[in-house]
């Protein structure tokens, strides 16, 4: 996942980077080293994200299930 395709699967979420980096237990600042390409998104995020948005899994939902 490069960073354009993390920020188009947060918008297509409606999550945050804050409501990321709370969802993937890091600092928010690792977000936004993810979004603006300056550090590589691990692919366990990235497969997260397309999961979550192929089978429509709200944010709330995926917070509930940690």
């Amino acid at each position: 996942m490069t960073h354009k395709e993390l920020k188009a699967a947060l918008n297509a979420l409606g999550l945050t980077q804050m409501g990321a980096s709370r969802l993937f237990s890091v600092d928010g600042r690792t977000v936004r080293k993810w979004v603006a390409g300056d550090a590589p998104i691990p692919g366990s995020v990235a497969l997260c994200l397309n999961l979550m948005i192929h089978y429509g899994v709200r944010p709330d939902v995926a917070e509930a299930l940690k």
